[in-house]
């Protein structure tokens, strides 16, 4: 029986051992969805995974459905992006981003954008959504 210490083969991909990092949603980016450098020390930190797979990430604005979770988008959130995976490429590490389109559980408090869900399917309220958006920061 092989060790999860052992090397493994993902397609054409060779992971280091076959451990994985999952996915865990930090809040850590801006308010406009730009992963922080503390993000790039996070999973540079981690890089010893077999694969770490990022928080997910929304493709669009409508998409974002939590305060401070990174988006893809945008120019300067993709350049955040390339910083993150050059720090645990240097760190000899591999790494997948997630895409996370929030769909109809999406709040126009958090992406100043509508929903694309059409009214039928919104959540009536969103539990962490508004309430957070309203804090101080």
């Amino acid at each position: 029986m092989p060790s999860l210490f052992e090397p493994y083969q993902l397609h054409d991909l060779t992971l280091p051992n076959r451990l994985v990092m999952g996915p865990m949603t930090r809040a850590k980016a801006t308010p406009e969805g730009v992963p922080t450098p503390m993000m790039a020390t996070h999973y540079a930190q981690r890089a010893s995974a077999g694969l770490i797979i990022t928080e997910g990430t929304w493709p669009e604005r409508r998409g974002q459905g939590y305060f401070d979770i990174p988006g893809i988008a945008a120019q300067e959130q993709q350049d955040a992006w390339a910083s993150i995976t050059d720090a645990v490429h240097a760190a000899d590490g591999r790494i997948f981003l997630q895409m996370e389109h929030t769909g109809r559980v999406g709040h126009e408090v958090n992406s100043g954008a509508t929903s694309c869900a059409p009214p039928a399917a919104s959540r009536p309220t969103s539990r962490s959504s508004p309430a957070r958006a309203a804090l101080p920061r």
